[in-house]
């Protein structure tokens, strides 16, 4: 919610720089960029919840599925999560960052 609320922004000022003539490349790219790691990282929240899903019972069979198929899909919807991070800005962003828990939490 705090990205797409974040998208919904940058739209809102690019309509409101191009109906003053104004063209900016770089809120349209971030815009472009956002929405394609949003699809991304719902996509990836899908994949991940169908592989946790098909986890069996067996103890032994679980651990290696989740080692082969659920912790590679949980390292790449991290990546897209930490990429909208880095785009998004930080007052928009309700989790503390790597530095917020560091130094000031």
């Amino acid at each position: 919610p705090a990205v797409t609320r974040y998208c919904g922004s940058l739209a809102s000022s690019l309509n409101s720089l191009e109906s003053a003539g104004i063209k900016s490349t770089s809120i349209r790219n971030n815009l472009e960029i956002l929405s394609e790691k949003i699809e991304l990282a719902f996509n990836g929240i899908a994949e991940l919840e169908k592989s946790i899903s098909s986890i069996q019972k067996d103890m032994e069979e679980a651990a290696a599925y989740c080692r082969d198929d659920v912790r590679p899909k949980m390292e790449l919807l991290r990546k897209h999560i930490d990429d909208l991070e880095e785009i998004t800005d930080k007052k928009e962003w309700p989790i503390p960052d790597y530095t917020d828990i560091l130094y000031r939490i």
